[in-house]
C-alpha cells in the first residue's frame, strides 16, 4: 500500500509542478503581449490543483486505513495527517462539482444565470452567445 500511496503523491506533485509552470507561462505570455491569461485558463489551473488535493487525500486515506487503530489516537502522526487532509477536502474552495460545471460553461460559452433567477432561459438570456 505504501508504494501505491507514494505513486499517488508523486502524481499529485508532478501535476502541481506542471500547473505551477503553466501558470508562470500564462503570466509571461500576458505580460509579453503574446496571449491573454483568461478566466478559463485560471480556472483550469484551479481544477488541476483541486485534483492534486484529491490525490493527496486518497493517499493519506489509504495509509490511515492500513496503519492500525493505534494511529487513530489523538496526537498520533497518521491521525493528524488524516484530520488535516479531511479538513482541507471539505473546504468550500474544493467544491469540485461547482468548479467543474463553471469551467465547462466557460469553455462552451454558456452563460450562467444570475443567482436566484433559475435557468438561463427563465432569466431571458441566451444560453449560447
Amino acid at each position: 500500500y505504501f508504494g501505491n500511496a507514494m505513486a499517488t503523491l508523486d502524481t499529485a506533485k508532478a501535476a502541481l509542478l506542471g500547473c505551477t509552470q503553466q501558470f508562470m507561462d500564462y503570466c509571461k505570455d500576458e505580460v509579453d503581449g503574446k496571449d491573454r491569461f483568461t478566466p478559463e485558463k485560471s480556472a483550469r489551473i484551479v481544477l488541476v490543483e483541486q485534483q492534486c488535493c484529491r490525490l493527496a487525500g486518497e493517499a493519506i486515506d489509504l495509509l490511515f486505513r492500513r496503519s492500525g487503530s493505534s494511529e487513530a489516537k489523538p496526537g498520533r502522526m497518521m491521525q493528524r495527517y488524516y484530520r488535516d487532509i479531511s479538513t482541507l477536502l471539505t473546504h468550500v474552495s474544493l467544491s469540485y462539482d461547482r468548479n467543474y460545471e463553471q469551467v465547462a460553461k466557460t469553455h462552451l460559452g454558456i452563460e450562467t444565470p444570475p443567482p436566484g433567477t433559475g435557468s438561463a432561459e427563465a432569466a431571458g438570456k441566451s444560453v449560447v452567445p
